[in-house]
């Protein structure tokens, strides 16, 4: 397996394994569900600011990201939450990118509630 291929499992997983621990938290109907809908793992130079990951929300009903996390365990374990309340809305894209130090900075772009 590659390093691309491993790290693309685990944010799969990772998700998967979130939702569930949510499902059974919260109810969540079924149209709500999020996807993964875009990443880059291992951008050509240096991976600090410039790895990424997108989820999207396609359905037509808000979901509460707030508490999901991210995982990575590339050479050490790195957790990262999103902010609680955090509102994933209907067509909503949010956008991961791993600072150094885990600082992340928010902006709103067109409709959509992005993470950079």
């Amino acid at each position: 397996m590659t390093k691309n291929q491993g790290l693309l499992l685990e944010i799969a997983l990772l998700l998967l394994f979130t939702s569930v621990a949510l499902a059974t938290s919260t109810t969540i109907s079924a149209s709500s569900d999020v996807i993964i809908y875009a990443f880059d793992q291992n951008p050509a130079g240096s991976d600090d600011g410039n790895e990424w990951v997108t989820i999207h929300n396609p359905s037509n009903e808000s979901v509460n990201i707030g508490n999901w996390t991210f995982e990575s365990t590339h050479r050490t374990t790195a957790i990262d939450w999103i902010p609680e309340g955090t509102t994933l809305y209907p067509g909503a894209y949010y956008t991961y990118i791993p600072l150094h130090g885990g600082v992340v900075k928010k902006r709103k772009e067109e409709n959509r509630k992005v993470l950079i």
